[in-house]
Parts: C-alpha cells; structure tokens; sequence
C-alpha cells in the first residue's frame, strides 16, 4: 500500500528514492479500512479522507485529485493480485505537470 500511494504522489524515479517508509502511517490506516474497500472508488474516498486528515487539507488547498484515483487504482489492483484475480486495466489518467518546488534556506 505504501507503495502504491508512494506511485500515485510521487514520480518513478523519485519513488525508486523514497520508497521506504514516507507514506507508512497513511498506509497503516488505509489497511485498517481493509474491510471497508468495496469499489475502487470507495478505497479512493478512503485515501482522500485519510490525506486530508493527515495533512489538515480542505477543498481550498487540497493536493491534487488526480493522485487519489491513480494511488486507489495501484493499491485496487495489488489486491486484487493477492486474491489471485485479474487485475484491471484503468483507463489512462493524465496526470497534471508536478508544481515547481521552492527551496527555502535557514540563516
């Protein structure tokens, strides 16, 4: 799961990097609804609400959607490998450029 959500935030060659443990406590909680995950779309809802909570987001400066549905649909499909089901193929999801970081220095 942690993954997964890493793949949805994240680009590949950053997740390579920074695989480990960055999204550990979101994705403890995510697998905790494990029960709850009836639709791919309801497990998106999950991650929204738990993102949300994890960074006191609201609608006015929430990240952007996009992460949520690619970050549900890799979790969605590495479940369904676990249950020895197909898998699905998504549609493509254009993902948004990433926004430029800026750096701040401490003096």
């Amino acid at each position: 799961v942690s993954q997964a959500i890493s793949a949805g935030f994240i680009t590949k060659a950053e997740s390579i990097r920074a695989m480990g443990n960055e999204y550990a406590p979101e994705a403890r909680e995510i697998l905790s609804r494990f029960d709850d995950w009836r639709t791919v779309e309801n497990l998106e809802a999950i991650i929204k609400q738990v993102f949300r909570r994890y960074f006191a987001l609201d609608d006015s400066d929430d990240i952007r959607p996009e992460f949520y549905t690619k970050s549900a649909r890799e979790i969605w499909n590495a479940k369904l490998e676990m249950e020895n089901k197909p898998t699905i193929h998504f549609p493509g999801l254009k993902m948004p450029p990433r926004p430029k970081v800026i750096g701040i220095e401490a003096t």
